[in-house]
């Protein structure tokens, strides 16, 4: 063999350094991946919800949206409110013929227009004022607290409050960035102890909420191991750590947190699932809430009436197995005399779900607020819970 034909060999300290690049290289591109994977699962899931807490969100949340016992309420720089607060661009004299609907962006109409949320559509087809103090965000729990505030201020005869499916993971909830990702204001939950329901609010000033989000993060922290279910299963499947090197460990930690939240959604079931199991603390907590609301419809004498609306998931599991997820919820309403209407089915008898919401949302569009407005219709007259016809053309705001 001649010197040309020799092969080319590394001396033991090159190789030796050769090797030494290469797991460096290696090293970093794992680390660059693991970031860029924790950064885009973080548009998705909560991967690190401290670092969303900034002095320019919460203040801004301070000043628009602050609510002292509810958690927040619907900004006026924004929306259209009447003199009561509900979404209208109408006023009602006359309270005595109105219904009162409470709930979240379900109820609000987030996506569309004033005049095409299902509300206003459901007030030109009866012909009764119908007055939407729902909320963006809102869980149960802040409906029923808002409804129970503001009353005997409005007493309408007929009152809805409006359950989405999802909202039970509202209930047991006191910072909602634990369970899904961006900023999010912290708000006053439920606190069952045994048959007695109380309120739990550590946020009843703007002073105390400025001090726990931003200068105090380890309040939030001991106040959400208590109190928030998406806190602790963050803890303990993940962690809420900042996103930071090294990013793998910290993609490592979070594997079974991240499988968890996909699998739930390959399987369509949605993260409210779970929690509607026979038994549960938060199934517990949702029936209380609503016995409470039958209690206060007997004690001021108004007809309380529940609507419960689907997410698209609930829906799709209705079409293929002709049940919903949340059963043990609507067992509970039929046993203890609640009145209620799931509109799971009306929804899922459709041949295209999709058209009946606005475009990568979950919340109905023109479409879907007519076929809602028309089944709820129908429902209050099953029920005899029309008030009756507006006395006279309700006047426009200034």
């Amino acid at each position: 063999m001649t010197l040309s034909q020799e092969p080319l060999r590394l001396s033991a300290k090159r190789e030796w350094l050769f090797r030494v690049v290469l797991l460096l290289v290696m090293a970093l591109t794992l680390e660059l991946a693991s970031c860029v994977a924790l950064r885009l699962l973080n548009r998705r899931y909560p991967m690190d919800p401290m670092a969303e807490i900034t002095e320019e969100r919460v203040e801004t949340f301070l000043k628009k949206a602050y609510d002292p016992e509810l958690g927040w309420k619907v900004d006026r720089t924004r929306h259209t409110l009447n003199s009561l607060g509900a979404r209208s661009t109408r006023e009602y004299p006359d309270i005595s013929r109105t219904i009162s609907v409470y709930g979240d962006s379900y109820v609000f109409g987030s996506g569309v227009p004033v005049e095409e949320a299902w509300t206003s559509l459901l007030e030109k087809k009866s012909g009764v004022g119908v007055l939407n103090f729902g909320v963006q965000g809102y869980g149960s729990d802040q409906a029923l607290l808002r409804l129970e505030r503001q009353q005997s201020e409005v007493p309408s005869p007929t009152v809805l409050l409006c359950i989405l499916a999802e909202n039970i993971n509202r209930c047991v909830n006191v910072y909602a960035g634990f369970y899904r990702p961006g900023f999010n204001p912290p708000k006053p939950r439920f606190v069952l102890a045994g048959s007695r329901l109380t309120v739990y609010n550590p946020f009843s000033s703007a002073a105390e909420a400025r001090d726990i989000l931003l200068y105090h993060p380890d309040r939030l922290i001991a106040i959400a191991k208590e109190h928030d279910h998406w806190y602790r299963e963050l803890e303990l499947f993940g962690r809420p750590w900042r996103i930071a090197f090294p990013y793998s460990l910290q993609l490592a930690a979070r594997a079974r947190y991240c499988v968890n939240r996909i699998r739930s959604g390959f399987q369509d079931s949605g993260t409210h699932i779970p929690l509607f199991m026979e038994g549960s603390d938060s199934l517990q907590l949702l029936k209380a809430i609503l016995a409470r609301f039958r209690d206060l419809a007997k004690d001021r004498d108004f007809k309380g009436l529940v609507l419960v609306f689907p997410t698209v998931r609930d829906v799709r599991t209705m079409q293929r197995t002709g049940k919903v997820g949340y059963q043990p919820l609507l067992e509970f309403m039929r046993k203890d005399d609640i009145p209620y209407l799931d509109l799971a089915d009306t929804i899922a008898q459709q041949p295209d779900v999709e058209r009946l919401y606005v475009d990568g949302e979950d919340h109905f569009n023109r479409p879907g607020g007519e076929l809602v407005s028309s089944r709820i219709l129908e429902f209050l007259r099953e029920r005899d819970a029309l008030p009756g016809e507006i006395g006279s053309e309700p006047r426009r705001n200034e």
